[in-house]
């Protein structure tokens, strides 16, 4: 059988639907393999942040089976992972989940670079990164690994910061990555 994909960047409320079909998938990895408490799974980051979701194309319906998302973090606070981190305008992509039978396939490298390819553009990272006193994005990208997950990370080009440490998110243990981007003029 040969597998066909699409993929669909959107909003909280734009495209309708968009944000189900992320959680459809969100659900079951997080809260159903990994016992993220499902309370904790949906947060305040979802109705701003730009959400990309991918779909079976070849399924009928078609099918969401992988999603990411590009958060534009607030002030760190005090003992939260981010507050060794010279505050500088970065983004955070998160919440990458691929549903079981779909991994192992390359979609999670594609949503990665789907989302990336698209903050690069200028009046996209314009529209999500607000410019403050001149400066915008300066292209750096945070990930919050699964410490399960750095060897992917790892192939998608980021590197670990030792100077974050490991903490607890949910139960599972993170480390902090960086990747760093050239951005379009």
């Amino acid at each position: 059988m040969k597998l066909t994909f699409e993929t669909i960047q959107g909003t909280f409320t734009s495209p309708p639907g968009l944000f189900d079909d992320a959680m459809s998938v969100r659900l079951p990895v997080f809260v159903d393999e990994q016992k993220v408490p499902a309370e904790n799974e949906r947060d305040a980051e979802d109705e701003t942040a730009p959400h990309w979701v991918i779909y079976d194309v070849a399924a009928v319906p078609r099918k969401p089976v992988g999603t990411i998302r590009v958060v534009v973090p607030a002030q760190p606070t005090p003992k939260s992972p981010e507050e060794k981190v010279e505050r500088k305008r970065y983004i955070k992509l998160g919440r990458l989940a691929i549903l079981k039978d779909y991994r192992r396939i390359g979609l999670g490298s594609r949503l990665v670079e789907e989302a990336v390819e698209w903050m690069k553009v200028r009046e996209n990272r314009d529209s999500v990164v607000p410019v403050v006193d001149g400066e915008g994005w300066d292209g750096r990208i945070l990930v919050h690994a699964q410490v399960a997950a750095q060897k992917a990370w790892e192939r998608y080009g980021f590197v670990v910061d030792e100077s974050m440490g490991v903490w607890d998110e949910e139960g599972i243990d993170h480390v902090g990555m960086w990747r760093t981007v050239q951005l379009e003029e």
